[in-house]
């Protein structure tokens, strides 16, 4: 995320065709003052540019506002519509006047009337109050065909089961894993799903009402697809944490819609395994059969394990090392909570470091052929956490916090041993317990 200024922003999803009215709060719920507007531009349904602008610009009227925006984004909206041009057979002549329905919208219609249904797998953990919006989100997807797998990491407590009974929607199925991990809850859904397309978010999110269909399209139009993922935004740029985050990383993968196979040639010496190009898994979706046949999520990788993550960035590399296309659809937005305190993201970069290079160490203990590819990667990698001016720290000038830098590089060291031992504990619970069923279904 680009131009994130110091000090709070009010961050909101704005279309343009048409502009809603724009009302931000002068504070934070923290009772801080917002000095600007962070703004992502959607024209279409489709997201076509960031803006952060001081926020006395946005406290005007409808008018004004219209022409500062559509001034502003005058590059981008021209873009969209020569791009459009190119897709749409049938257009208005009064473009000057009024943006046309475009060609993205026809191919939603189509998708949404004779679409496949999709399962949706949400693993949740003993957040009942968080998972219910997240839930409200889904029960308002305009895709029509869609039923939502809700999987209980914590069964030994009512939050789930709860909060399932409140949206009362018979879309709405409550499933149990007792074994502790995102891996076996996102497996424990994927094996119950009914649908050939599965998606996956989680507890902390806010999903936008076109998410699914968005997720949806891509397959439906390319059979080579196999994984599509989204856009995730922050929910908040209340605080430093969240401000931090974003402006030197953050998960957003960029504006523009892009395919990935495995030997794409134009994504760096380091591809594929400069994986922060995929997407995170509180938004992608997978061919069902695809994702069985590659073994699901690692059940030793993931959110409970030592490994701390990478589950889904394996997913991803397995797709494409299994010859199938991976597309990313910016159209496909969920707004996720983000760490407050500088003391949680610092814990939350050091598992991303971990998550990474145990990922990485699975693969490569796996698979002779990555292990090579690896080797070979290695002094383009080291260039690249280490260099000042390598893409990944060339902007982390000025406020960055240093220490920050520390704990990711700890990460990345511990990863592989991180793996080791989590691979062995999980060994030892196979054998100790067999590997049992894979959940069950609960009725809320």
């Amino acid at each position: 995320m680009a131009d994130i200024a110091e000090g709070p922003l009010w961050l909101k999803v704005v279309d343009l065709d048409p502009l809603p009215a724009l009302r931000p709060p002068r504070h934070t719920p923290q009772g801080a003052e917002y000095v600007g507007a962070h703004l992502l531009l959607r024209l279409h349904g489709q997201p076509i540019a960031e803006l952060t602008l001081p926020i006395e610009q946005i406290r005007v009227g409808q008018k004004e506002l219209q022409r500062l925006l559509t001034d502003l984004a005058a590059d981008a909206i021209d873009a969209h519509l020569q791009q459009d041009e190119q897709l749409t057979t049938a257009k208005s002549p009064q473009k000057t006047q009024q943006w046309w329905p475009c060609a993205w919208s026809s191919r939603m219609a189509a998708v949404g009337s004779d679409g496949p249904q999709v399962s949706i797998v949400l693993a949740t953990y003993d957040r009942p109050q968080r998972l219910l919006r997240t839930l409200q989100t889904l029960a308002a997807q305009t895709y029509p065909a869609f039923e939502v797998l809700i999987v209980d990491n914590c069964p030994d407590r009512p939050g789930a089961a709860s909060a399932v009974e409140r949206i009362n929607d018979r879309r709405f199925r409550l499933l149990v894993e007792p074994r502790p991990g995102t891996s076996h809850a996102r497996n424990t859904g994927l094996k119950a799903a009914s649908t050939d397309i599965v998606a996956f978010t989680d507890d902390d999110v806010d999903v936008d009402p076109d998410w699914l269909g968005n997720l949806v399209v891509p397959f439906y139009e390319d059979p080579t697809t196999a994984c599509v993922t989204g856009l995730i935004l922050p929910q908040r740029l209340d605080t430093a944490a969240e401000l931090t985050f974003e402006k030197f990383g953050g998960f957003s993968k960029g504006l523009v819609p892009r395919s990935f196979t495995l030997y794409d040639s134009a994504h760096g010496s380091l591809y594929p395994y400069n994986v922060g190009l995929f997407g995170s898994g509180a938004c992608a979706a997978f061919r069902r059969s695809v994702l069985l046949n590659l073994g699901g999520f690692a059940t030793d990788l993931g959110p409970a394990t030592i490994a701390r993550g990478g589950e889904d960035l394996d997913a991803y590399l397995s797709v494409l090392h299994a010859g199938y296309r991976l597309h990313y659809s910016p159209a496909a937005i969920v707004r996720h909570e983000s760490r407050t305190e500088m003391s949680a993201l610092a814990r939350q970069i050091y598992s991303y470091g971990v998550g990474v290079s145990a990922m990485i160490t699975r693969r490569v203990l796996h698979s002779p052929a990555e292990r090579r590819a690896v080797a070979r990667i290695v002094p383009s990698a080291v260039k690249y956490v280490l260099a000042s001016d390598s893409p990944k720290n060339a902007k982390k000038i000025g406020t960055y916090p240093r220490r920050l830098d520390v704990y990711e590089l700890a990460g990345l060291i511990y990863g592989p041993l991180a793996y080791l031992r989590s691979r062995n504990r999980q060994r030892r619970a196979l054998d100790s317990n067999g590997p049992g069923d894979e959940g069950w279904t609960r009725h809320a």
